[in-house]
């Protein structure tokens, strides 16, 4: 599942640079 959302997660970075914000956040949730 986390490989997959990491997939979504890369599409929506291609997106949108913003985006990127939302990766962080979403790693830092993750425990990363």
């Amino acid at each position: 599942m986390a490989e997959a959302n990491r997939r979504d997660i890369v599409l929506l970075v291609d997106d949108s640079p913003d985006a990127l914000g939302f990766l962080t956040e979403a790693l830092e949730a993750s425990g990363y």
